[in-house]
């Protein structure tokens, strides 16, 4: 029942969200001269897929569940991107669209050539978490070049909440898109797994979170379906830039594998004062 409401909400959440990111005139439409909000409401919505304003708010409110031609004729509606498509998917129906209509991956070919050239080089940074990106353990490459997860006590090692720390923000180039990123596969899981207790405590953190509690409201989603984020990253001690690609991989139900791909490779040494500056910093405060 806890996991319904949720994915109830969810669907909700997401369909407000992207009614407001779309203009009336988008789709042709002038409203009226006194309407005080903007974005497209449901009358609108509802007229543009040629169904009643009923069945719409019911079905935007999970108590009708609509066939997949009228799910993709929404999405072009509201612009979705091709991971909004998936996520409208999961909470409307429980189950992903055809493989053959999902966007492929972001250069995922490149990519995974690179991370065959790097699999005997000891410095990729990899980390396995669980459903809900509770670290579970990491290598020492992760510990050289990223802040460690050691340094945090255990109930702080979270892959997602880490991306709203200070230090993650002095290391990663491009924060707010990373951790919107990060937030964005949160929504799919929760999507993919409703109920699941790990991830709503994880959702309730981020609540707690003013920066991660925007993000989520805004019920954004990745512009691609990918197991790939780009990413630079910023060496404190040298002052020098590397470009990589965070690939995360999933085993269906239960785990995440993290693995930091750099582009071109890892300079001659890693920060190592930096990283155990980190670790004092942690310490002191914790």
């Amino acid at each position: 029942m806890a996991g319904e409401v949720t994915r109830r909400k969810e669907l909700h959440d997401s369909l407000k969200a992207a009614r407001a990111r779309v203009q009336p005139k988008e789709l042709g439409l002038t409203p009226p001269r006194n309407r005080r909000s903007g974005g497209l409401h449901q009358a609108d919505v509802a007229a543009a897929l040629n169904v009643s304003q009923r069945w719409y708010n019911g079905f935007e409110n999970g108590s009708t569940v609509p066939g997949d031609d009228l799910l993709d004729q929404l999405a072009r509606v509201l612009r979705l991107t091709h991971a909004e498509r998936v996520h409208l998917y999961l909470l409307a129906t429980g189950h992903e669209p055809a493989p053959g209509t999902v966007e492929a991956p972001y250069h995922g070919e490149t990519v995974l050539s690179r991370l065959v050239h790097f699999l005997d080089d000891p410095d990729i940074p990899a980390v396995v978490t669980d459903i809900a990106w509770n670290v579970l353990s990491w290598n020492r490459a992760l510990s050289a070049w990223i802040p460690d997860p050691g340094s945090t006590p255990p109930a702080a090692r979270n892959a997602v909440l880490w991306t709203f720390a200070s230090e993650v923000e002095r290391v990663v180039d491009d924060i707010h898109s990373f951790r919107e990123a990060f937030i964005g596969r949160v929504h799919l899981a929760l999507a993919r797994h409703p109920g699941e207790p790990r991830l709503e405590h994880l959702v309730a953190r981020l609540q707690r979170i003013p920066d991660a509690s925007e993000l989520w409201d805004r019920q954004h989603i990745a512009d691609f379906i990918s197991s790939i984020t780009p990413v630079r990253l910023r060496l404190p001690d040298s002052g020098t830039t590397v470009d990589a690609d965070l690939l995360s991989t999933e085993f269906p139900g239960e785990y995440h594998l993290l693995m930091l791909v750099p582009r071109s490779g890892w300079p001659a040494q890693p920060p190592t004062r930096s990283r155990l500056t980190l670790r004092r910093n942690n310490a002191s405060r914790n």
